[in-house]
């Protein structure tokens, strides 16, 4: 099963997942009009919307109310989702520095 980690720095936030082959987040919206992210892959591929992503390609940006899911083309890609203007509701309780895990996957 795939973990993650997140940090919280003012009004930046970000995930760090790791996936195993064929794990990812599955598909979902942000309802909220802050909710646009930064997807970064830091090793390995994934798809997302319709694209294959890799590491070094330019973060794919995902603007809030894009339908989108995440699938891992092996073991060990990992990828950084960062938030460039507030906090998903499932994280509202966190702390600056706090890290924690694990958030939902397929």
């Amino acid at each position: 099963m795939g973990t993650s980690t997140f940090y919280r720095a003012g009004d930046l936030f970000g995930v760090r997942y790791v996936f195993g082959r064929g794990e990812g987040l599955r598909m979902h919206s942000h309802a909220r009009h802050d909710m646009q992210h930064n997807v970064i892959v830091l090793q390995g591929a994934v798809t997302l919307r319709g694209q294959t992503l890799r590491a070094g390609d330019p973060p794919f940006n995902i603007a809030d109310d894009q339908p989108h899911e995440i699938a891992a083309l092996g073991d060990g890609a990992i990828i950084l989702n960062i938030y460039l203007h507030g906090v998903p509701d499932v994280f509202q309780e966190a702390q600056d520095g706090e890290v924690a895990g694990p958030v939902e996957m397929l």
